[in-house]
């Protein structure tokens, strides 16, 4: 689970720098690990 949050604070923080794409594939990349 702390992984779990720390890859989702991330990903929120990238969410903000990134485009939408970019967000999308960052998640992507998140679920398929």
């Amino acid at each position: 689970m702390g992984i779990a949050e720390a890859l989702s604070a991330k990903a929120v923080t990238q969410e903000h720098s990134l485009t939408i794409g970019g967000t999308q594939i960052a998640y992507a990349a998140i679920r398929f690990q």
